[in-house]
């Protein structure tokens, strides 16, 4: 399966992507990708967290943009569709509902909203958050 996704380097503000192109459509439920790393304890650039305290920093998996109208969501290790997937859409899911601190913070090049896991959730848009988490860090 995995032979049917390509990556496309970008040199835009969301950077390199996974793409899917392969014929097969994925529906809601499906396994679109199983993640497959190291395992560490702490969050990476890179990495997905997996569980409580628990990263893996899949190869596909670092190519997987944010977004917050996804097409995947992480469950037992793996990226699960929850849309319909077809040939040439990009894999995505919610950094914010998955990662509970980035180890990179950004601003989502869409919508323009702080991404910044959960731990730093404290206000409905994140407006207010990129002051609040550089206090916090430096």
């Amino acid at each position: 399966m995995d032979n049917n996704f390509v990556i496309f380097e970008g040199k835009s503000e969301i950077g390199s992507k996974l793409v899917w192109t392969g014929s097969k459509k994925f529906n809601i439920g499906d396994v679109v990708l199983k993640l497959e790393g190291n395992i560490t304890n702490t969050p990476t650039r890179t990495s997905i967290q997996i569980g409580e305290n628990k990263h893996i920093d899949s190869y596909l998996g670092r190519f997987v943009n944010h977004s917050f109208t996804p097409n995947c969501k992480v469950e037992n290790q793996c990226l699960i569709a929850i849309t319909e997937i077809k040939e040439n859409d990009s894999i995505t899911f919610d950094y914010n509902k998955t990662e509970y601190e980035l180890a990179h913070p950004f601003k989502c090049a869409e919508t323009g909203k702080w991404v910044v896991g959960k731990k730093y959730q404290k206000t409905p848009n994140n407006e207010n958050l990129k002051g609040e988490w550089y206090k916090n860090q430096y």
